[in-house]
């Protein structure tokens, strides 16, 4: 017979990466990138959860298939209908879009990065 411990109610359950990432199974795809957008926190070979069941919203970051290649965009609708590369606010660097064209479509939202920070390099010289 013993007393609870005081600090049982501040015993909080583990972090699932699963339960956490991954809220609709079937419809979530893990999705390796080979280059990065640093100004939106995508790294190199980051990971990316990419859930095929999330309507996009303007200003989602989306995965989408152009011409057979698949490719990280952020969505617009406003003015009009476009996919903007990452980290660039060029206006060249988007291209417009036809929601009904046949050879564009957006497989899904990219709801989460993981990134590697183990072997990210950087440039930055820290001062002490």
């Amino acid at each position: 017979m013993g007393f609870p411990s005081p600090a049982q109610d501040y015993i909080d359950n583990r972090i699932s990466l699963d339960r956490t990432c991954i809220l609709r199974p079937s419809s979530t795809y893990l999705v390796r990138v080979k280059e990065g957008c640093l100004e939106i926190g995508i790294l190199h070979g980051a990971i990316l959860v990419v859930d095929a069941g999330v309507k996009p919203t303007h200003g989602s970051i989306v995965l989408a298939v152009i011409e057979g290649a698949y490719v990280v965009r952020r969505l617009r609708l406003y003015p009009f209908p476009a996919l903007e590369n990452l980290g660039k606010q060029d206006v060249n660097a988007t291209t417009h879009i036809d929601l009904d064209e046949g050879g564009m479509m957006i497989f899904g939202v990219v709801t989460f990065a993981v990134n590697d920070l183990q072997n990210e390099k950087s440039d930055v010289i820290p001062s002490i």
